[in-house]
């Protein structure tokens, strides 16, 4: 059973990831930003949670999610107990964090970067990889 839970596990984060490229790819904008660069998918917490959202300009900043921009927080995602993801490797800028740009200019990493999902009980691992161009596997 937690092999399974770690199996759908990876398969919704893939997902999550392909939905955050998706709506770059799309240049689905939130009504608030003025002019949207991409969506981030982010390794919240201590890795038992990540999200995804929207980066954008409203007026002269870039903002992304936050309590004065709720509207840019797409979506977290709580993972089962047990489940936690590892920091990405490399390592990102910013951490653990892939951003898909838009009209499809790709992602902010330069070499293929994995995304580790451990069940802590039984040390059972899978990856997902993302390359720079933005291949999801």
């Amino acid at each position: 059973a937690r092999r399974q839970a770690l199996t759908s596990s990876v398969r919704g984060v893939r997902a999550d990831l392909r939905l955050a490229q998706e709506m770059a790819l799309a240049g689905k904008r939130p009504p608030v930003c003025e002019f949207l660069h991409g969506y981030y998918f982010k390794r919240l917490g201590a890795g038992d949670q990540y999200g995804i959202e929207a980066f954008c300009r409203v007026g002269l900043a870039n903002v992304s999610c936050s309590s004065l921009y709720p509207t840019l927080c797409i979506k977290t995602v709580n993972l089962p107990a047990g489940t936690t993801i590892g920091p990405f490797s490399p390592a990102t800028i910013p951490a653990s964090t892939i951003f898909f740009k838009v009209l499809a200019r790709g992602t902010n990493v330069s070499s293929t970067t994995t995304i580790t999902l451990t069940q802590a009980v039984t040390l059972s691992t899978q990856t997902i990889t993302i390359s720079p161009g933005g291949e999801i596997r």
